[in-house]
This record gives C-alpha cells, sequence and structure tokens, in this order.
C-alpha cells in the first residue's frame, strides 16, 4: 500500500491506534468480567468446601452417635435378658412355691375333712 501523502499515512495510523485502543479496552473488559466470574467461582468452591466439610463433620458425629447407641442398645440388651432370667427364674421358684403350698392345702383339707369325719362319728 502506498501512501500519497502524509495524511493519508496520518489518518491510516490513527484508525490502526483507535482499532487497537478500542481492542484493547474490549479485552480489559473482558479480562475484567473473567476476573470477577473467577473470584465468584472461587468463592463458590470455597463455600463448597465448607459444606462438604460440614457434611463430613456431621457424617463423623452422626456414626459416633450410631457407634454409642449400638453400644447403649447391646449393654440394655444384655442387661435386661439378665433381668429377664432373673424374673424367670423367680416365677418359676414361685410356681413351685405355689405347688407346694397348694399341696399341703390340700393335704390339709383331707386331714381335716378326715378329721370332720371321725368327730362327727362320735358326736
Amino acid at each position: 500500500m502506498s501512501f500519497k501523502n502524509e495524511k493519508q499515512l496520518h489518518d491510516v495510523i490513527t484508525k490502526e491506534w483507535e482499532a487497537s485502543q478500542k481492542l484493547t479496552q474490549e479485552l480489559n473488559e473482558i479480562k475484567s468480567q473473567l476476573c470477577g466470574e473467577v473470584a465468584a467461582q472461587a468463592q463458590m468452591q470455597k463455600q463448597h468446601q465448607k459444606e462438604v466439610q460440614n457434611v463430613e463433620e456431621t457424617v463423623c458425629k452422626t456414626k459416633a452417635e450410631m457407634h454409642q447407641l449400638k453400644g447403649d442398645y447391646t449393654k440394655n440388651s444384655k442387661s435386661l435378658k439378665h433381668e429377664n432370667e432373673e424374673l424367670q427364674a423367680q416365677c418359676k421358684t414361685s410356681v413351685t412355691q405355689i405347688n407346694e403350698l397348694k399341696a399341703e392345702n390340700q393335704l390339709l383339707k383331707e386331714r381335716l375333712s378326715g378329721e370332720w369325719v371321725k368327730k362327727s362319728r362320735f358326736d
């Protein structure tokens, strides 16, 4: 491209410079926008990491509570089983005692009945 005069050259250079400035401004705007988006993404990632950490802590606490509850359940279950066995033994003993008392009562009834019969014969 040949330029006829300095004015033409100056105009071309000015247009190129203006275009370059416009592109630089657009690039700076894009860069600024991207920096904002990157900062927002970093903030979102940080928030997400906090949420993940909170969930992990909650899971750990829940597991510990479940382990404790399982231990309590096992302990209580064993205690109740032992208590149940003791009560069953007491019931068996009571049933045996009741049966013995019934037998004694029956013998006493029979004796009294026999004595009543003897007594009524003599009257």
